[in-house]
């Protein structure tokens, strides 16, 4: 527990995690509690302080009231640096949002060229024009042969046809001699 203004000023350096500037910020704010109570005390007494008596004020600070000073400076402190340091934050945060945005568009491209590549290459498109040549050749083979053997099996209009085009005309016949007398 502090008793001096040294050891107050100690107490905040020593806190763990405190940095020299919140050390000096929360002895400022222990300054202006210290320089309040004196004004109070002169207006009351009419006369300043002994020495001891400050002594004896500091020794009855409790230590939640050296830990709100504390606290104080590092809220102050860090609003101070967010305002100090907004524009920079800023331009931080949107070169961290274009970066983003640059590398999955970068990636995006990548993965689009690759896709292209694979579809738009020879070796892919050799083997997409056999399939289909084969695929389309083995299909008009058995659409020819299905029609064929319609054409030999079914008893449908077109058997009928088959029948007058498929079957040889009779010959021309020649006139046939007279039988009987002929004069």
């Amino acid at each position: 527990m502090p008793s001096n203004d040294r050891e107050v000023f100690e107490h905040f350096l020593k806190h763990s995690g405190a940095s020299p500037e919140v050390a000096h910020l929360a002895y400022a704010a222990y300054a202006s509690a210290r320089y309040d109570w004196v004004t109070l005390f002169e207006e009351r007494n009419e006369r300043l302080p002994t020495p001891a008596e400050v002594d004896e004020w500091i020794a009855n600070q409790p230590m939640s009231r050296f830990e709100e000073f504390r606290a104080g400076a590092e809220d102050t402190f860090d609003l101070a640096a967010t305002a100090y340091m907004q524009d920079e934050i800023e331009k931080a945060r949107d070169e961290g949002v274009r970066s983003a945005l640059l590398a999955e568009v970068q990636r995006l491209n990548l993965e689009l060229t690759a896709t292209v590549t694979a579809a738009t290459s020879t070796k892919t498109a050799f083997r997409v024009g056999i399939f289909s040549g084969l695929a389309a050749t083995v299909i008009f083979t058995l659409l020819v042969l299905f029609g064929a053997w319609v054409f030999d099996k079914d008893p449908s209009p077109i058997a009928v046809t088959k029948g007058i085009i498929g079957q040889p005309s009779p010959p021309a016949s020649a006139p046939s001699p007279p039988t009987g007398p002929t004069q």
